[in-house]
């Protein structure tokens, strides 16, 4: 019987962990869990600002169109000049793009005197990440110009 307990006792002290196994494989558990979250979220947001700066590449096109159709046009042509001040145009403000993206845009213009008939507009597609501003910014010449159906219907007036 003696033999028995010794058994008994020899294989209950040899099955279990220890308090200080249990409290390192928590540990690294703890680290290597807090590691991967991290990871993710890093991912995450490097994902986002990603999609952020491929949806502004491809807006910037649209955005240019609509500048030089609509705000361009409503300044006058070098013939229409009266006064140095015509030749600047006014500033678009930040105005917003798509909500649901927060993204936004603003446009600033340049005019040479040497030629005024080309605008170097500078369009900055902005948007929120992590909770500071972020976006791109294109340079490029437009053509100060009337389009085609203005010029038009001024020709039409003057017969």
């Amino acid at each position: 019987m003696s033999e028995i307990r010794r058994l008994e006792t020899g294989a209950s002290q040899e099955a279990g962990f220890t308090l200080l196994e249990i409290l390192v494989a928590m540990g690294i558990f703890v680290v290597g869990a807090t590691t991967l979250i991290g990871v993710l979220g890093v991912g995450s947001n490097t994902r986002r600002e990603t999609e952020l700066r491929a949806r502004s590449t491809f807006l910037h096109e649209e955005l240019f169109r609509r500048v030089a159709e609509e705000h361009l046009s409503e300044h006058p042509l070098p013939f229409d000049w009266e006064v140095e001040e015509d030749l600047a145009i006014p500033a678009i403000p930040v105005t917003p793009v798509d909500d649901d993206l927060d993204l936004s845009y603003s446009v600033r213009f340049e005019v040479s005197e040497e030629l005024p008939t080309l605008v170097a507009a500078t369009l900055r597609i902005g948007w929120l990440a992590d909770g500071e501003e972020s976006g791109i910014r294109i340079r490029r010449l437009l053509a100060r110009d009337v389009p085609l159906r203005e010029r038009v219907r001024r020709r039409t007036e003057n017969f």
